[in-house]
């Protein structure tokens, strides 16, 4: 059975754990290694279909995020983009791969200046709460 506690375990997985292409990474290697010892989701050999299928997804986002100009130069924002919170975030910190949560925006309405109405997204309904949007 699904439900919240295993949504936040997958929540915290995502947000903490080294995507695929930072795992198979040798550059990463010792860092990987360190973040197994300490991940008891990472540690386990059991992969469910469920995780990779995410992971798939995960890859196809980020894959999509590198390959837009907005990392490499400075592009205005505008309605229905997908960004992460601050792209340089993303990194190791006490053995853990913090992943920056992704935004979509949904309005820029210049009323104050810069302001911009975001929504973070995520994938799992099962951390939806009154007034989310489910897709």
């Amino acid at each position: 059975m699904y439900n919240r506690k295993l949504a936040l375990s997958l929540a915290k997985q995502y947000r903490t754990c080294p995507p695929r292409h930072i795992r198979n990474d040798p550059v990463h290697r010792k860092r990987v290694l360190e973040h197994i010892g300490l991940c008891p989701y990472c540690s386990s050999e059991v992969i469910s279909e469920t995780s990779n299928v995410w992971e798939d997804l995960a890859d196809c986002l980020a894959a999509t995020l590198d390959s837009s100009d907005s990392f490499t130069e400075v592009v205005e924002p505008e309605r229905g983009m997908l960004c992460p919170v601050k792209a340089e975030l993303a990194g190791w910190r006490e053995g853990r791969f913090y992943n920056p949560p992704i935004i979509l925006i949904l309005d820029i309405p210049g009323t104050i200046s810069d302001d911009i109405l975001v929504a973070q997204i995520y994938h799992d309904i099962a951390m939806a709460g009154p007034g989310d949007l489910i897709l």
